[in-house]
């Protein structure tokens, strides 16, 4: 069977304090003059300034990615699509000791003017001491479990496809039952669904 990278087992859980946020202006239809880059700084210059009901977002701890925005114009005399890029993407994914901190992102829409969109959900992470040693789930544990999970489900359904997984990789997810955000291997199928196995309590998660 295929295997995928094993990223380091972590051992504590993380909690947060944070809020969500949403700031809407216009989009417009004019061909922007900005590259990628200067997307991405005009951005980070910007999000702490919309932002004024919490803590500033730490420009240090998180992974920046930039998608453009095209709008494709229909030449009416028979001509070829013209495609122009009308504003840049730009999303900061925020991280704690280099491992993602899923659910927590900015994201924001920038043309040549300014910001004009941001949404998005962050929070400040520290680490907190276990009372109780536990035992961590390691990658091939979680492997297993997962690959196991899924046959069952599909033999139950009658289902004869194959189901793999394409990705993997250990994240903070945030546990509804203690609060706490905590490693856990997330797994990404073939068919667009996830899977996440809890590094400290083992439990797996089945996300359509």
């Amino acid at each position: 069977r295929p295997r995928v990278p094993k990223p380091t087992p972590l051992d504590r859980p993380h909690v947060c304090g944070g809020c969500g946020y949403e700031y809407i202006a216009e989009i417009g239809d004019e061909d922007i003059n900005i590259t990628e880059q200067e997307a991405i700084e005009c951005y980070k210059s910007q999000v702490n300034k919309v932002i004024t009901n919490a803590e500033k977002i730490n420009m240090d701890n998180m992974v920046e990615s930039v998608t453009p925005l095209v709008m494709a114009e229909v030449n009416l005399n028979g001509g070829a699509e013209q495609e122009n890029t009308i504003a840049y993407n730009v999303t900061l994914q925020n991280t704690y000791d280099g491992y993602e901190v899923v659910g927590n992102y900015m994201s924001g829409i920038v043309d040549d003017s300014s910001l004009i969109y941001m949404s998005g959900n962050w929070n400040k992470m520290e680490k907190v001491s276990m009372r109780s040693k536990s035992v961590i789930v390691d990658f091939d544990s979680a492997y297993s479990k997962v690959m196991e999970n899924t046959t069952v489900q599909l033999a139950s359904a009658g289902i004869s496809e194959s189901k793999h997984i394409t990705n993997s990789k250990l994240a903070f997810v945030l546990n509804d039952v203690t609060g706490y955000y905590e490693p856990t291997w997330v797994f990404d199928m073939n068919d667009g669904s996830v899977c996440q196995v809890n590094c400290l309590s083992g439990d797996l998660n089945a996300l359509e």
